[in-house]
């Protein structure tokens, strides 16, 4: 429980630190980056850095396989 409810901290500070207030958000873009970064800290207990830099799957080859992978469903 821990672990998520870091993470949601993480994409809340996210929303908060953005310059441009948004109306419109993508969901699913949002819901898989908080659902691969709980499932890497949980799984392999490892920071697939999902929140951090650019928006996006993020910059690692594993972030961007599973990222690919939860596109599918």
């Amino acid at each position: 429980m821990p672990v998520i409810i870091d993470c949601t901290d993480k994409l809340l500070a996210r929303w908060h630190a953005d310059s441009i207030p948004r109306v419109h958000a993508n969901i699913n873009e949002q819901y898989h980056e908080i659902l691969l970064a709980i499932f890497g800290l949980i799984v392999f207990g490892y920071d697939l850095q999902t929140f951090d830099g650019e928006s996006g799957p993020g910059r690692n080859e594993l972030t961007i396989a599973l990222h690919d992978f939860l596109s599918t469903f």
